[in-house]
C-alpha cells in the first residue's frame, strides 16, 4: 500500500472523494492519495486495505504521541479506532 499525503487542493477529485467516503477528517490540513501496489501493477485499494492502512496510521501516531520512551519495559500502547463502516477497530503496539 501507498500513502501520499497533500494539502486538498494538489489532491486529483476522485482520491479526495474516496478519502473523505473512507472517513478522512473533512477540513484536515492535509488529504490521502491511497493506492495499492500488487503483482497486477497499481489499484484502488479494497475495503479491507482501507481500514488496515487506517488503522496503522492510529497507531503510529498513538505511538508517537507519547514520546521517548526506552523500549525495555515501555507499557504497551493500546487504541481504538472507528472506522467508515462505523465498525471499531482496536489495536495493541508493544516494543
Amino acid at each position: 500500500m501507498l500513502l501520499m499525503l497533500d494539502r486538498p487542493g494538489e489532491v486529483p477529485g476522485e482520491f479526495a472523494g474516496k478519502a473523505l467516503r473512507y472517513g478522512w477528517p473533512a477540513g484536515a490540513a492535509y488529504l490521502p492519495t491511497l493506492v495499492g501496489v500488487g503483482s497486477d501493477g497499481p489499484s484502488d485499494l479494497a475495503d479491507a486495505d482501507a481500514q488496515r492502512l487506517q488503522m496503522a496510521l492510529a497507531a503510529v501516531l498513538a505511538i508517537d504521541s507519547r514520546g521517548p520512551v526506552l523500549a525495555a519495559g515501555a507499557p504497551a500502547t493500546r487504541g481504538r479506532v472507528a472506522l467508515a463502516d462505523g465498525a471499531f477497530g482496536d489495536f495493541v503496539i508493544t516494543q
